[in-house]
């Protein structure tokens, strides 16, 4: 699934390569200031990494939300 998931952002002379598992760092507060910084240049500069963003972060709300109705009533 990741393969079709990651993109390689160009500008100028610099190339970079945001996975997946980047945006989900990024979203879990996993990366250092400077990682965050290139993962957030890269949201802003494609639409695609954008979106895909954006879906991730709504599945990790809507768990959040479910886990705390459902989740703690089975154990």
């Amino acid at each position: 699934m990741f393969e079709h998931l990651n993109t390689i952002e160009q500008r100028g002379t610099l190339t970079m390569l945001v996975t997946e598992r980047d945006i989900e760092a990024l979203l879990d507060n996993e990366l250092s200031h400077e990682q965050g910084k290139v993962v957030m240049d890269a949201l802003q500069s494609s639409p695609r990494l954008r979106q895909h963003y954006d879906m991730i972060k709504d599945q990790k709300v809507l768990l959040k939300q479910w886990w705390e109705q459902y989740g703690k009533k089975h154990h």
